[in-house]
């Protein structure tokens, strides 16, 4: 008895220390052109753990003890790169990726550097903020939202607490662009704000992110139709090797995801479903108006050949959620007779957004990027106030209702369908001198049918004769946007290096021709400190909302403008710490204002940061701001 019990704790034991273990894979690419690099050294800084990249790139370390570690990757003739807080977990994988710019050889080993924690690319030196998958993961109240994580940098402020909206250095929170792999995300969120980008709840799948780039101003050419900043996500490959997933349960729902290799070690693939499950507990809850939403991503990846890359993203979701309140017994005395409403509101959303991007490493001077994308958003809004004379009978606790004529009431109903499609070529040629020319164009073709009635305030009054209601019922078959940008960076010393870019936006449907010149500079005073600076002018088309607003509103709205300018340096304090300070100033022209002269106080910059559909009613491009 004593022998088995021995080798019970001893297998208890053994298993429970095999289980404190987990393993990190991941990929090295060449940071100018994507190119997997073969041989690189990984290794994890305070141990004897490391790995080679194979000829695709890939490294896998076994046998990581759980805990959080710096992860170093070395080659020579590129300079090394080391990435923070890579948590390892029991029996899990943590994906770590890396892309590693070139670098001059003076011949001896070169030890790690404080740069090395700290890489910036180098076209956009000023406003920008790379972020992985753990910052995200762990940054305090973000509730592994991406877009709550962005709301506690610099220059970013929230709109209300419940609202992941991107107020960023005082733009409106529909200045900003969303990326997922190259692909362009009208508004990644649940019951999304039509003609805006925020929301409630973010549909993005936070394991499924490898890193974001937050460019919070100054952005290059290759960005467009944004006034105030860009997050560019970019997710991670699939498990190449096995299959393997994840369930999860928290507040925000349930669900999970799974990933595993293509056939022939050609590729991976990634599915993630999830769903609210707190309209089970209604009852419990006690209370109506509880939100139902889904949404689904998935992420394939196929290799056609060595130097040739197909990958194909969908994204989307389902919402609905309804307000019905009835007023209760106890608010009314015996034999009280009053007037009131009883609010029923259903807010339901639908979208998706798929595509596919074909990379080619046509050598190693030329490498291009060909994306086909496709976004479908659906928004409906029923708003009724059910007007009634309510009356509770001497000695009864039952409510009478009279309901009041529906000419009386207040309504707003809104079916709106958005859809785009684009379709974009993205070059980049390196010269033997290390400057590098990006140029590529987008073609889109942009369509929507909305459906609205909106009652005027000066009918909320239950007596008299109501006025009449406003209707927008427009449909527009598809109308082409064309876009072009060249951008080109050069080291114009060793120290001084600079980026020269100028972006082409035309828009049939306002007939809208707009020339964005753009230029970035970065100065290396010493080996601690960079002097930077950017300026440039952006534009972005109004909202599809805003147009439709009014009939006339095609013929009088523009684009919005807006002149950034930026300046300030990185210092860095230790081997991993560094100070960052930036400047600026944003001068803002031709925004939509009401041509209603008793609302000459609205804009439309204050809008877009709560729930539903923003009504603008007639606008005229004549507001400017700083």
């Amino acid at each position: 008895m004593k022998a088995i019990l021995t080798s019970f704790l001893i297998f208890m034991f053994s298993s429970s220390v095999f289980a404190q273990t987990g393993e990190i894979r991941g990929t090295v690419t060449d940071a100018a052109t994507q190119e997997p690099l073969a041989g690189v050294n990984v290794i994890l800084k305070g141990t004897n753990l490391g790995a080679a990249s194979n000829s695709r790139g890939e490294y896998h370390i076994a046998n990581v003890a759980v805990g959080g570690y710096t992860v170093i990757f070395s080659m020579i003739g590129y300079e090394k790169r080391a990435i923070t807080d890579v948590v390892v977990k029991s029996n899990k994988i943590a994906f770590v990726s890396a892309a590693l710019r070139e670098q001059a050889v003076a011949g001896e080993e070169v030890v790690v550097t404080a740069e090395s924690y700290f890489s910036k690319d180098e076209e956009a030196p000023v406003s920008v903020r790379t972020l992985n998958y753990e910052e995200v993961r762990r940054s305090p109240g973000a509730r592994e939202d991406v877009s709550r994580m962005i709301q506690n940098l610099p220059g970013v402020s929230p709109t209300t607490d419940d609202r992941n909206d991107l107020v960023v250095r005082g733009g409106s929170p529909s200045e900003v662009l969303f990326m997922v792999d190259n692909i362009e995300i009208s508004n990644p969120n649940h019951f999304a704000t039509q003609g805006a980008t925020g929301g409630p709840i973010s549909m993005v799948y936070n394991e499924f992110i490898d890193h974001v780039d937050f460019a919070a101003g100054g952005f290059p050419a290759k960005y467009g139709d944004k006034l105030s900043a860009v997050l560019d996500i970019r997710f991670r490959e699939g498990n190449s090797q096995r299959l393997s997933g994840k369930f999860d349960l928290n507040v925000a729902g349930a669900g999970g995801y799974l990933e595993g290799p293509l056939g022939g070690g050609k590729g991976s693939w990634m599915l993630a479903l999830h769903r609210s499950y707190l309209d089970f507990m209604e009852s419990f809850i006690g209370f109506g108006g509880v939100p139902i939403y889904s949404n689904f991503q998935a992420k394939l990846v196929y290799n056609l050949s060595p130097k040739t890359k197909l990958s194909l993203l969908t994204l989307g979701g389902v919402d609905q959620i309804e307000f019905n309140t009835e007023p209760s017994a106890d608010d009314y005395a015996e034999g009280e007779t009053d007037t009131t409403n009883i609010p029923h509101v259903i807010n339901k959303t639908d979208q998706y957004t798929v595509g596919a991007t074909l990379r080619t490493l046509w050598s190693r001077r030329l490498i291009s990027h060909f994306t086909l994308s496709h976004s479908f958003n659906k928004f409906y809004i029923d708003f009724n106030r059910r007007d009634h004379i309510v009356t509770r009978a001497p000695g009864s606790d039952k409510l009478e209702f009279t309901l009041i004529p529906e000419s009386h009431r207040d309504v707003y109903d809104n079916t709106s369908v958005e859809r785009a499609t684009h379709l974009k070529a993205d070059f980049t040629f390196l010269f033997a001198n290390k400057s590098q020319l990006s140029f590529g164009a987008k073609a889109s073709l942009l369509s929507f049918d909305h459906d609205i009635v909106f009652q005027p305030f000066d009918s909320l009054n239950i007596v008299g004769t109501p006025s009449e209601p406003n209707v927008v019922t427009v449909q527009q078959t598809p109308t082409p946007k064309f876009s072009a940008y060249a951008s080109y960076f050069k080291r114009l010393t060793p120290r001084l290096s600079a980026n020269l870019g100028v972006r082409y936006t035309y828009f049939d449907l306002l007939q809208t021709h707009d020339i964005s010149p753009r230029l970035s500079l970065s100065y290396r005073a010493s080996h601690r400190l960079s002097l930077n600076a950017a300026v440039g002018r952006f534009y972005q088309s109004p909202e599809f909302i805003y147009i439709t607003g009014d009939p006339q509103n095609r013929q009088t709205l523009k684009s919005i403008g807006s002149d950034h300018f930026i300046a300030g340096l990185d210092y860095l304090l230790t081997e991993s710490t560094q100070f960052s300070l930036e400047v600026y100033r944003k001068n803002y022209f031709q925004y939509p204002v009401s041509s209603d002269p008793d609302f000459t106080f609205y804009s439309t910059a204050n809008a877009g940061g709560t729930y539903g559909t923003v009504i603008s009613g007639g606008l005229l491009s004549e507001g400017t701001g700083h």
